[in-house]
């Protein structure tokens, strides 16, 4: 599966493949360097010891690297850039790996306070975001919304959190918003089971607030009919329901301002 160390070379000229492959060494060395830190940080001992010197006698090729080193010491961070950098698309491997990653994250601040949490986690996703957002493949936005989001709930933050970051790693405001639809569409009884059936809304409500809010963008039409959409959807539930009133009059407030917003480009 990793038997190249980074893709094909392409190049018709001695110098240009020349160059190809020594861009692809660069790249291996340092995802090698990448896993010999990561395994420096772990506890020491005999194994450890021995990864460490063999890390430190060669240059390894990316197949050597996942299945001696990055797998067997679950550095899922190095594994997902072995894929990326061998073109291994592998939808179940893939998602698998960013769930490694976010957990290993949440465990790595578990008992600090919730600023110092969620500040962690926002570097981190946008560090990766940067790296591999421009690829759905390797940053498949979809699912880890879906992810975060259930972590989010669970965890009690603020509901703009997790669609800022993915604001800022450069997905579009109505990229969000189809996503988090769908969201709301799928109906999953997660949110209900955890005590928080309107979770999904709450985000949907930040979302276009902070759309609306943003000057340089003109609402839509559509984001005032889905939200129409939500307040039906609300009156058909238990009106002791957590959050039902304030989430009702926010959405009912921002639908009026999307309104004069439209009214104003007319």
């Amino acid at each position: 599966m990793y038997a190249k160390s980074c893709g094909s070379v392409s190049s018709v000229s001695g110098e240009g493949e020349f160059l190809h492959e020594l861009e692809e060494k660069m790249e291996v060395a340092r995802i090698q360097l990448s896993i010999l830190q990561g395994i420096q940080s772990l506890h020491h001992s005999q194994h450890t010891q021995q990864a460490i010197t063999e890390l430190n006698s060669k240059l390894m090729d990316v197949s050597q690297l996942y299945g001696e080193f990055a797998d067997p010491y679950n550095l899922s961070e190095c594994k997902l850039s072995i894929v990326h950098c061998a073109g291994h698309f592998d939808v179940t491997l893939i998602e698998s790996l960013w769930s490694e990653i976010i957990e290993q994250e949440l465990q790595s601040t578990l008992g600090n306070d919730r600023d110092t949490r969620t500040q962690s986690m926002r570097d981190r996703l946008l560090r990766l975001g940067k790296l591999y957002s421009r690829n759905d493949s390797y940053f498949p936005t979809a699912y880890l919304i879906k992810l975060l989001e259930q972590h989010s709930c669970q965890l009690g933050w603020d509901p703009g959190f997790i669609p800022d970051i993915f604001h800022q790693v450069g997905v579009s405001y109505s990229t969000l918003f189809t996503l988090y639809n769908n969201l709301f569409e799928e109906k999953d009884t997660f949110w209900g089971s955890v005590g928080r059936p309107l979770h999904v809304l709450s985000v949907l409500l930040a979302l276009l607030s902070a759309y609306t809010a943003n000057s340089s963008l003109v609402a839509t039409k559509h984001f005032s009919v889905a939200i129409d959409k939500y307040l039906v959807e609300l009156q058909t539930l238990d009106p002791s329901t957590p959050d039902i009133n304030t989430l009702t009059a926010g959405l009912r407030n921002l639908k009026r301002e999307l309104q004069r917003n439209l009214d104003t480009i007319k």
